[in-house]
């Protein structure tokens, strides 16, 4: 099974590929996996480190806001296409995983065009502009939540699974990791986590209730921002 993954942009999009990424070398360790990302992405660090090789492709996603970098876009996803389109000649795979995001689009269309088998999975229950325009190509469709099915309009290539989450059993120890980041054993803890980027909606949110929740003398907080809050926080 030679197997070709499209995943960029958040950990929302790259850790659920990776996961099944790692499933398939286990279930079959005679496989070959090959990654597409972007240069600038989360993917270019978390691929590698994982063990996976990545190839880049030069895309960006579409900013909902008036932004010059929009006027690019169209060119940027035809000399995307033309690149995933090398990686699928020069790679062969059986199959194409598009985990969403923009960083999937090109390259599960290049794998339509080749006749390639194209499995796409969708995280959040309203899917993205990428999962909405491929869907109706695609093999089939992979839904985190059964909600999702009401905003696509094919319905024979759905197919609900859930989240895959990557398998670790017995590397979490509570004690050990309340040591790591400074927690007192004794107090109740609040995990505040935005994604692998942070969120800053949930950061502004938290900032305002900061007063409230600690005035709970048992209550300590460890707060994962993203890089873009960090300081702020």
């Amino acid at each position: 099974m030679k197997a070709l993954f499209a995943a960029g942009g958040t950990g929302g999009h790259v850790f659920p590929a990776l996961a099944v990424a790692q499933e398939l070398m286990r279930e079959y360790p005679a496989s070959a996996v090959l990654f597409v990302g972007t240069e600038q992405g989360i993917e270019a660090t978390l691929v590698p480190k994982a063990g996976f090789r990545m190839e880049p492709i030069t895309i960006h996603g579409l900013k909902r806001s008036l932004a010059l970098s929009n006027l690019t876009l169209p060119f940027l996803m035809m000399k995307s296409l033309g690149e995933s389109l090398r990686i699928i000649n020069r790679f062969a795979p059986n199959l194409v995983f598009g985990a969403g995001g923009f960083v999937s689009g090109p390259v599960v269309l290049a794998a339509v065009l080749k006749k390639v088998p194209t499995v796409i999975h969708e995280q959040n229950i309203q899917p993205g502009l990428t999962t909405k325009w491929l869907a109706r190509w695609a093999s089939m469709v992979l839904l985190s939540l059964p909600q999702t099915e009401v905003y696509l309009k094919r319905k024979d290539n759905l197919r609900l699974t859930g989240n895959p989450i990557r398998f670790q059993p017995g590397t979490g120890n509570r004690l050990q990791a309340r040591r790591h980041f400074g927690l007192q054993a004794e107090m109740t803890t609040v995990l505040v986590f935005g994604g692998s980027l942070g969120a800053h909606s949930v950061n502004r949110a938290v900032l305002e209730s900061l007063p409230d929740l600690m005035a709970e003398q048992s209550l300590q907080i460890l707060w994962q921002t993203g890089k873009a809050d960090v300081s702020t926080v």
